[in-house]
């Protein structure tokens, strides 16, 4: 009797470390793929350092304009003037758009993403 007591209690200590690996090795995965995922990694840059992100955002767009002067001596045509008149009627949508999913993204908190079908199993 005593060695079967031993053994059942050897068998749930290894049962007990197994559960406590494997909810290890879920969080060590979790922590991965929160630093790997490129979106998290642009947040959480921008949490850390959001005046260096909005210079960077600022010196592209400055960029682009200057690149969109240049090429912009093309001759007007119909097509062209009633597609730019098209973009400036919805640049406010867009503007509010861009800014919901931005707030979305960046200052809601993060949500687990795990499936609520995985289970620790002995």
């Amino acid at each position: 009797m005593d060695q079967r007591s031993t053994e059942q209690e050897r068998k749930q200590q290894l049962i007990a470390r197994l559960d406590a690996s494997r909810a290890r090795l879920q969080d060590d995965r979790r922590l991965l793929d929160e630093k790997l995922h490129p979106l998290r990694r642009v947040q959480n840059a921008v949490k850390k350092h959001p005046f260096h992100a909005f210079g960077i955002a600022a010196g592209g767009a400055f960029a682009f304009t200057l690149l969109r002067r240049r090429s912009s001596s093309r001759p007007f045509s119909f097509k062209r003037l009633f597609f730019r008149g098209l973009f400036n009627l919805a640049k406010p949508t867009i503007r509010l758009w861009l800014l919901d999913q931005a707030r979305e993204r960046f200052l809601s908190p993060t949500k687990n993403e795990r499936e609520p079908y995985q289970a620790n199993t002995p």
